[in-house]
């Protein structure tokens, strides 16, 4: 997939500027959700968790953006499950603050559905992509399932909260980022990549 200078299309057939669009919204809003959890932490509980759940909440966010740059050589399963991955991403919120991940979930499934095929068609490419995404939807629910309800008190305040990103949780969120990966990077490609 190599892409020639001033020619947007590569080999595969799929745009280069169109994914490097998709990837950075995707990793712009992981930065920016991240930043919004972290602001949105009082000091007191910030004392308790740490940053582990905001850190967490990026990375699971940004992680479709890397799997879709997996898929880019030669997956297009890959490619169109990090896109699939990303539409229930829009309801982490009970507000439009995700909503721009539809841009890059329609950007990488269509980007995925039109590439060109190779001569190594291979079956286990849908499995791993499937393993890929399974790990991408496991990892949300690792940060908001769990209740923990957590009380502090400091010099100037005291609160509590019925649930906190913990750092077991946000480790085990990120171990699931981490399997998805692996799983992409396991899918074979359609074709040898070009060098």
């Amino acid at each position: 997939m190599l892409a020639e200078r001033g020619n947007v299309a590569t080999d595969d057939g799929i745009s280069s500027g169109a994914l490097a669009v998709g990837v950075a919204i995707t990793l712009v809003m992981a930065g920016a959700a991240g930043l919004i959890h972290y602001a949105g932490a009082g000091p007191g509980e910030r004392s308790v968790t740490g940053p582990w759940g905001s850190i967490a909440f990026t990375v699971v966010i940004a992680a479709p953006a890397f799997v879709a740059m997996i898929g880019s050589l030669s997956r297009p399963w890959v490619l169109g499950a990090a896109g699939f991955v990303q539409l229930p991403m829009l309801l982490l919120s009970f507000s439009p603050l995700f909503f721009p991940l539809l841009a890059p979930a329609a950007i990488f499934i269509t980007q995925g559905s039109s590439m060109r095929r190779g001569p190594r068609e291979s079956r286990w490419q849908p499995v791993a992509a499937i393993v890929a995404a399974l790990f991408l939807l496991a990892a949300p629910l690792c940060l908001l399932v769990h209740q923990d309800p957590v009380s502090w008190s400091t010099a100037t305040s005291n609160g509590s909260s019925s649930d906190v990103v913990t750092a077991t949780e946000s480790a085990l969120a990120v171990v699931c980022v981490l399997g998805a990966i692996v799983a992409a990077l396991a899918a074979p490609p359609d074709r040898a990549p070009s060098v």
